[in-house]
């Protein structure tokens, strides 16, 4: 049995995208803090909302939806009073937290469908100008009678 082989390349930029994910979560969070008197909930809520969908744009649903759960627990601990604690003293505390929670996920599970689908059908458009390609040459070597229509050695044309 062999080990999977891992492209070295695709990781090390996985990689990037998590440390830069998690980075931007952080520098938000710390310039959030610094301020956390002048803010309101929606206005720190809209902010890791961003930070959210830049990270499931950038690293897919997988890195969007670890950041949506961290940002929703450092939401909770540094900006909902009591502040510190991951205890909620006010019931609609909760609402926000939840509301947050479920956009973080929903956005992030949509941008990966987008993502997935808009490469899919790049794949698909290349696959058929690859067909198209193909025809073009099957029709040109029959225009010259190169191609008989007889079934022949694999790849011949004649």
């Amino acid at each position: 049995m062999t080990a999977p082989k891992i492209d070295r390349g695709r990781a090390g930029s996985a990689l990037v995208r998590w440390t830069i994910a998690f980075g931007a979560l952080a520098a938000a969070t710390a310039v959030m803090l610094l301020v956390r008197v002048h803010l309101d909930k929606a206005h720190i809520v809209l902010v890791l909302l961003l930070v959210v969908l830049g990270a499931s744009t950038a690293g897919g649903r997988a890195l969007g939806l670890t950041v949506a759960a961290v940002a929703f627990l450092l939401f909770d601990f540094l900006f909902v009073p009591p502040f510190y604690t991951l205890i909620v003293a006010d019931p609609l505390d909760w609402l926000v937290l939840v509301a947050f929670l479920v956009t973080s996920a929903v956005a992030a599970q949509l941008l990966y469908r987008a993502t997935s689908t808009a490469e899919e059908a790049t794949q698909r458009a290349a696959e058929v100008d690859r067909l198209a390609a193909l025809s073009k040459l099957a029709l040109l070597a029959d225009d010259a009678g190169g191609f008989d229509g007889r079934p022949g050695p694999a790849g011949a044309f004649s």
